[in-house]
Parts: C-alpha cells; sequence; structure tokens
C-alpha cells in the first residue's frame, strides 16, 4: 500500500459512503490505513453535529420509570410519574398516553432536573393524551404531577397513564474520541448545538503519532478512530484532514542497518530505495568506521585500468616494488585483480631483488595463500583484493618483489603503462616454470609506435602513525554533495541542497586512504509531505 486510505465502519460492519453518521455508547469508527514508516505532521478532525430539524427517541427501554405506586408502569392510577434517561439531553417533543379517555380538566405540571433539584420549566402545563413540543430544554430527568384546578388551587388526582415517550433533537449529548479501546484523547463534554463543528487538532495528532510509532517498520497500519457519545446522536458530517511523511528507515538491502567494506582510495556508496517519482525533504543517518590502523604506500595506479594480464596456473607474474622507507612495517598488500573463474587460489611470495629480477629464493618459507569464491553470475568485476603479510619479513630500504602463482582458476591483474622506459620505474614480468623472465609491454597506442613497458596495480599498506579521516558525501543523480558527520555521529542533509532532488539514486558515499568498515543505522529519509482529506459522508 502506498496512499493513505479510510473507511467507516459501524460494530466492524463496513458502512458505505453515503451511510447515516449514527454515533452511540457503541461508537463509530474511522479505520485509517497508512502505509510502512509514515509519520503524521498535522491532523484535524471536523465533526458537525446535525440540525435541529433532525430528532431522535429516547429508548424507552434505557429509562428509569417510578410512579407513585413504585418502580414502573402500573395499570393503577398514579398522582405523579418520573423518568430518568441519565444522560443530558435536548428535549424536542413529549407525548403523555393514558388509558382510555382523557379526563376532564386534568393537567400534567412538569419539571426538569439534571443533576440538582427539580424545577419548572417554561412552559410547564402539559396536556395529556398527543405530542407536545418544547422549546429546546436540557435535563436528564423529569417528573410529571396530575392536578384539577379548583380556583386559586391544584388538587391532586390520580390518572391511569401507559407511557411517557420522549424525543430529543439528534445531536449528540457528548462527544469523546479514542483510538481503539484506549481512553479518550480529547472529549466534548457538553451538550451540542444544532450543526456545532467541533474541530481536534493536536491531540489527534499526538494520538496517531503514539499509534504509529508502536507499530515501526510494519508494511501496513491501521489506526481506528473511535468515537462515541453517552447517548444515541446523529452527526452531519465527519471531515478528516491529515499531512503526513513516510520515513524510510532501511536500506536497499531490506534492513535497517548496512556494512559497507571500504577498500583504500575507493569511493563507495549504500543506496536508499525510493519510491518511484518520490519526492523527499530530509536524509539522516548515523555512521560508525573503524579503521585499520595502515596507510597506503603512494603508487602510480590512477584512473580506470583499460588493460591487464593474465594470470593462469603454469604462469608465474612477478611486479617489482618500490623501496619500503626505513622505520616502516609492512602489514598488507592489495592487488586489483578481476576474477574469470568462480573459484580462485592463489599463492604470494615475497623476494629480493636480485640485478632487476626476482631473487632465487623467496624470504618467507610459507607463501601467502588467497582462496575465494564467487557467488554471482559471471562477468565479476576488477577490485582490489587484499593480502595479510604480518608474518612476512619484508626488505626495508632496497627494491623488492611478489610473485604471483595461480593454483586454481583464471584472474586479470589490471596494468597500468609505467611513466618512461627508466628503468628506475617498477614493472612487471612473467615466466613460465622453469624459462627466464620476461618484461610485459603494453601493445602500441598507435601504428608505429613502441610497445611500452608496464606495471601490475599493486598497493603496499603499512602500520599509520595516525587514523585518517573517513569523508562521506550524499549523491543524487550527477550532484554529489560532501557532508560531515557531527559529534555523535549523525548525517543530515536536506532536498533543498540538491538542484534535482527528485532524481534516483540517492546513495551516501563514503571514502578513505585505508581499508575501514563503514557501519550505517537509524536511517530516516523523510518523503515529502502530503495533505489528505476525507469526508463522510463522501461528497
Amino acid at each position: 500500500m502506498t496512499e493513505i486510505n479510510a473507511r467507516l465502519m459501524r460494530r466492524g460492519i463496513a458502512l458505505d459512503s453515503g451511510a447515516t453518521l449514527d454515533v452511540d455508547p457503541d461508537g463509530l469508527d474511522v479505520l485509517i490505513s497508512f502505509p510502512g514508516d509514515t509519520s503524521v505532521i498535522a491532523a484535524k478532525c471536523t465533526i458537525t453535529t446535525a440540525g435541529d430539524n433532525e430528532y431522535t427517541p429516547i429508548d424507552k427501554h434505557s429509562c428509569s420509570v417510578t410512579t407513585s405506586h413504585g418502580p414502573g408502569y402500573t395499570s393503577a392510577p398514579v398522582t405523579w410519574v418520573t423518568v430518568d434517561w441519565r444522560t443530558r439531553r435536548v428535549l424536542a417533543e413529549i407525548t403523555l398516553s393514558v388509558e382510555g379517555p382523557v379526563p376532564a380538566g386534568v393537567e400534567g405540571h412538569l419539571k426538569l432536573a439534571e443533576a440538582g433539584p427539580w424545577y419548572g420549566p417554561t412552559p410547564s402545563i402539559l396536556p395529556l393524551g398527543h405530542k407536545f413540543q418544547l422549546p429546546g430544554l436540557t435535563a436528564q430527568r423529569l417528573m410529571i404531577e396530575f392536578f384539577r384546578r379548583d380556583g386559586d388551587k391544584l388538587i391532586p388526582v390520580a390518572v391511569p397513564i401507559k407511557h411517557v415517550a420522549l424525543t430529543t433533537f439528534a445531536y449528540p449529548p457528548d462527544l469523546a474520541l479514542s483510538v481503539g479501546e484506549q481512553p479518550p484523547f480529547a472529549q466534548h463534554p457538553r451538550v451540542f448545538r444544532p450543526g456545532e463543528q467541533w474541530e481536534v487538532e493536536q491531540p489527534l495528532r499526538e494520538a496517531l503519532h503514539r499509534a504509529l510509532h508502536a507499530h515501526q517498520n510494519i508494511d501496513d497500519t491501521t489506526v481506528c478512530l473511535h468515537m462515541k457519545s453517552s447517548a444515541p446522536g446523529k452527526l452531519a458530517n465527519i471531515r478528516l484532514e491529515l499531512v503526513t511523511s513516510r520515513q524510510l528507515s532501511t536500506w536497499k538491502s531490506g534492513r535497517a542497518n548496512a556494512t559497507l567494506n571500504l577498500e583504500p582510495d575507493v569511493a563507495q556508496g549504500v543506496e536508499v530505495p525510493l519510491p518511484k517519482a518520490a519526492q523527499w525533504e530530509s536524509l539522516s543517518c548515523c555512521v560508525a568506521s573503524q579503521l585499520a590502523q595502515e596507510a597506503s604506500l603512494p603508487t602510480n595506479a590512477s584512473g580506470v585500468s583499460t588493460v591487464s594480464h593474465r594470470c593462469r596456473p603454469g604462469v608465474l607474474v612477478g611486479q617489482e616494488l618500490a623501496a619500503v622507507p626505513v622505520g616502516a612495517r609492512v602489514c598488507g598488500l592489495d592487488l586489483h585483480l578481476r576474477p574469470l573463474t568462480a573459484v580462485i587460489n592463489m599463492h604470494l611470495q615475497i623476494y629480493r631483488d636480485r640485478f632487476g629480477l626476482p631473487g632465487t629464493e623467496p624470504v618467507q618459507g610459507e607463501p601467502i595463500v588467497l582462496k575465494s569464491q564467487e557467488s554471482s553470475a559471471p562477468p565479476w568485476p576488477a577490485r582490489w583484493v587484499s593480502f595479510t603479510c604480518n608474518n612476512t619479513e619484508i626488505p626495508v630500504g632496497e627494491p623488492w618483489w611478489i610473485v604471483m602463482k595461480v593454483v586454481e582458476g583464471d584472474i586479470l591483474w589490471s596494468l597500468d603503462p609505467v611513466a618512461s622506459d627508466d628503468r628506475e620505474t617498477p614493472r612487471v614480468y612473467y615466466r613460465n616454470s622453469g624459462d627466464p623472465w620476461h618484461e610485459c609491454r603494453l601493445p602500441p597506442e598507435q601504428a608505429g609506435r613502441p610497445k611500452r613497458a608496464a606495471g601490475a596495480r599493486a598497493r603496499v599498506r603499512v602500520e599509520a602513525e595516525t587514523t585518517p579521516e573517513v569523508k562521506y558525501s550524499v549523491l543524487v543523480a550527477e550532484q554529489q554533495l560532501p557532508v560531515v558527520p557531527n559529534d555523535a555521529g549523525q548525517i543530515f542533509v536536506g532536498a533543498d541542497r540538491f538542484q534535482q532532488p527528485l532524481a534516483l539514486p540517492l546513495r551516501i558515499y563514503a571514502h578513505a586512504p585505508i581499508r575501514a568498515v563503514i557501519h550505517y543505522s537509524n536511517l530516516r529519509v523523510s518523503l515529502t509531505r502530503e495533505a489528505t482529506t476525507f469526508r463522510f459522508p463522501r461528497e
């Protein structure tokens, strides 16, 4: 579900769009369905009560009746009767039915009460046997006493009454709003006026916010807006206005957290999956980095390599490396490789330089081994592959060599042309077992030009004295904006800083000069606010 929907319900049964809005102690429900990760920015519910041209009878079964003979109606004549409906209502009509013909000269004297004593309204004289309209008198109980006039005296008489029927104006006596079965978050305790509008804003927004917060990251959340009155009544219409914003909180993987393994000097990003044609307002997340205590020595590798040397079983490939500064300690090597087979098993050995070529014996007894297996379908991209050499004695202060031997599989080692044919520039050699070393030279760039010497892409990692800084940026289409985390590790950026905030994809990039592990969490992407209005009955 991508849109907010609302439907009207009563006692669990869906009502049609033109249904009468009857409200009573059982309640009337508006079920609001929200897409996942929706937040409510603003909310207003406007309830308009019925006018003074609609009426509703008071249910006789909900009333307590007492007569001069005791509780309930009786066939014997009585001198007075009381009816208590327990809720303040605005009376519209009253009908006093009697057994047989109406006694001549008998009057019913009306008294009303709410929570206090009885009082005599105007008018207070009731005719017997037919309807009598009342001028909007508010009460929750009444008493009728029967008299016959004798001059200025009122003489009590007994009358055989059948029933006292009461009709009230249809607007409800009160109203309460709640979410489901929870306590009300808004109440209108007084009797409404005809056609009165009751607006509820901030309490509604807070109630919806609490309900949605309790169901974070659920795809769809349905909130029941429950309205009830202490007695039956009618509403003219309900208008629900919502301003919402979806809060995306998962990365492209579908998880709340993301981890990125950074290679040295290679910017890598994690993607936020925006809905199609979505507009976003802000992005925030928390970042934490774990950087290796190392740095890469300078290398001539730059840009994108378009050529490579094929490494396969039976062929040794050696790359000359510049002298490691005295006092530095080598902790690893990175080679830029592209696998051609799913399974790769390769060995690296370190050699001293002997007359511009690898020496005859490696400096360590056991080779550095790397085994890998691709899980995706080919072709596989070229990338930096790391080897650890913590226990290997690396020559310091002199050129040295790494020699790759592929035991299983087939792989490409990226090449770069050397700056010149100067013999001081490190370059790559290859040989078959038992053969002499051959210099690897690139094909001519143009006809008639000599082939150029090449060097294989390799980086030497040494222990660093200080930990470098990780740099972050947010990419929207072709626009890349640098961002700096605050002291709490939070990144925040608004869409107003980009020229095309609608463009996809939306990515957060990280870059470091050394290997690092970046942890992303607490993602919050606020989509552009949307205003939605629901009306019942629907227009």
